[in-house]
């Protein structure tokens, strides 16, 4: 358990959980975050244009939430996760950013573990485990994370992914998957506000599904920040649903594509409009 005192000495950190329109995920995720060994300062919802249920059920969580929780809510015009993510990056009060999905619960070390590989112009890159449809819909009805049961399918990854271990942390985040989106999910980042405000935050060409978590981990490294991919920690354990719809993604694949020939670093249309 992290002591107040060494609380006092790390940074003030803000935790964004995107979702829409799935209230059950949605109370397992957020509640997975009042038991940090690291609590965080606040947890902003950054919810894409849900129904009113979601707003009710936020104002349940908190009533139980030991932080703050800011509901940031826009209409619902299609999947526009970056616009929604900027909005939140906008809000938040904290040093350092952790981002997860809506559909993505986390253990109790998780956000210690973000931090104990963060580092002054560095962002952290974490990774997931996919719960089975059947241990998904055990895990809501239980309201919480059940360990192991049902992980689909079992082996080393899942393990080497899942096990805890500081050296491991350290080792990996020192040397592997440095270069390039390898390694990196969306569902599961961490990063100083200041590199994010710096790259003006998310690019909000890309709405639809697909490619704009790619989009600014290459804008970060093209400006200087360095990526670490975190192991022996940190995982999410990812909710089995549907697949979103990828009509827009041979467009936003483009834009990517366009990116990376780029040399230029900031977004064009990103965070600043709501600073």
């Amino acid at each position: 358990m992290v002591t107040k005192k060494q609380h006092n000495s790390f940074p003030k950190v803000s935790v964004i959980i995107s979702t829409y329109n799935w209230t059950e995920a949605l109370y397992v995720v957020v509640r997975s975050f009042f038991v940090q060994t690291y609590l965080p300062n606040e947890i902003i919802i950054a919810d894409d244009g849900s129904r009113e249920d979601t707003r009710d059920m936020i104002e349940l969580l908190r009533t139980q939430s030991p932080i703050p929780i800011v509901h940031v809510w826009q209409e619902d015009d299609g999947y526009r996760k970056a616009k929604i993510t900027n909005k939140a990056i906008a809000k938040a009060t904290g040093d350092y950013l952790v981002l997860v999905d809506g559909d993505c619960i986390v253990k109790r070390h998780f956000v210690a573990d973000h931090l104990s590989i963060a580092k002054p112009n560095g962002f952290v890159c974490g990774r997931r485990i996919l719960l089975s449809p059947e241990m998904s819909e055990k895990t809501l009805a239980a309201k919480r994370l059940i360990p192991w049961e049902g992980i689909l399918p079992p082996s080393f990854r899942i393990f080497s992914n899942t096990m805890r271990s500081k050296l491991i942390r350290k080792l990996f985040a020192k040397f592997y998957g440095k270069k390039g989106v390898s390694h990196a999910l969306g569902c599961n980042l961490s990063f100083w506000r200041d590199d994010l405000i710096k790259v003006n935050g998310y690019n909000e060409a890309y709405e639809g599904w697909g490619a704009e978590d790619f989009d600014i981990i290459i804008r970060l490294l093209k400006s200087g920040v360095e990526k670490s991919c975190l192991k022996g920690g940190g995982v999410v354990y990812h909710l089995h649903h549907e697949s979103f719809s990828t009509e827009r993604l041979d467009i936003n694949t483009k834009l990517l594509e366009e990116q990376m020939a780029s040399t230029s670093y900031r977004a064009d249309l990103g965070v600043d409009q709501y600073l």
